[in-house]
């Protein structure tokens, strides 16, 4: 099976590695470094890095722009930041193959994963400014991102911020065990289950149970300082355990996480805790409350 893998990474030699990364050291201060810098960098001829910028070009993991029969201008895109990620995450142990993609939201790619040690889990990959401009506007303002800066950078930015969340609420709040972070790149555990907007028809006990279970998370996120930021039945995944006959839910995309004390906090919060009331209103019977009492009660 052809994936991002085993395709153009497993082309790629040594010294294309050392050229990508020597235009990704050059973009921390140019959107578009000269391609004169990059002998200094790396080490090699201006010649030979020309014709390796025509080979990088070809399997499209650069942009380049042209003067008359040489560039003199490049720039990573997506794919040659992939690239560098998975080599850096393959030395380290922490990848060995890429399976299938088993998710895709507007601004990020998952796919299944297996380490040095056979174990699987999953890598999700951020793709900030790929999809949806509004949803790339709105993970820039949860990120505090103010100056202008690249996609990639702030696909990086989202990584690192999410990898930060879920180290911070592990063992007290259900999620996937962060395995590694490195550039746009997130792995962690693999969950065994199903999104909770896909649990509509599951008995209504097993609802109420989850119902609950949910507002506690929800306190227990608000103990510890943190709030979601875009909690939804869609970022909720459940696993049945057989042995409990339970569901248990597992909180996952942790990107737009905001503190406690963040200035739109209440709001944030409120959206959260909404999102997850219209679900649970539509298939039991809950008590009738407002959502500000339901929030004031979570924060007391």
């Amino acid at each position: 099976m052809k994936t991002k893998f085993t395709g153009e990474f497993l082309s790629l030699n040594q010294k294309d590695f050392r050229i990508l990364a020597g235009i990704e050291r050059l973009m921390i201060t140019q959107k578009y470094p000269r391609v004169q810098e990059l002998p200094k960098e790396t080490g090699y001829s201006y010649a030979y890095i020309q014709k390796k910028l025509r080979s990088l070009h070809a399997i499209n993991l650069i942009e380049i722009k042209r003067n008359y029969d040489e560039y003199y201008e490049t720039a990573l895109n997506f794919n040659g930041y992939d690239v560098l990620a998975f080599n850096a995450l393959v030395k380290k142990g922490l990848i060995s193959s890429i399976g299938h993609k088993i998710g895709e939201g507007k601004e990020s790619e998952i796919y299944t994963i297996q380490n040095d040690d056979k174990k699987i889990g999953v890598i999700k990959i951020h793709y900030l400014g790929k999809g949806n401009f509004r949803s790339y506007k709105k993970l820039r303002e949860y990120l505090a991102i103010k100056h202008h800066s690249s996609s990639i950078y702030n696909s990086r930015l989202a990584a690192h911020h999410e990898a930060k969340s879920l180290k911070r609420v592990e063992g007290i709040i259900p999620v996937p065990r962060v395995w590694g972070v490195n550039r746009h790149c997130l792995l962690m555990d693999y969950i065994e289950g199903i999104e909770l907007y896909k649990c509509g028809r599951i008995k209504k006990e097993y609802l109420r149970d989850l119902y609950q279970n949910l507002l506690q998370i929800i306190k227990d996120m608000l103990e510890i300082g943190i709030i979601h930021g875009d909690l939804s039945p869609y970022n909720i995944l459940v696993s049945f355990d057989s042995i409990r006959d339970k569901y248990f839910p597992y909180i996952i995309d942790w990107p737009q996480s905001v503190n406690i004390n963040h200035p739109n906090a209440q709001d944030i919060l409120t959206l959260d805790v909404s999102n997850i009331i219209e679900f649970f209103a539509k298939r039991i019977s809950i008590p009738d409350q407002s959502i500000d009492k339901i929030v004031s009660d979570l924060m007391k």
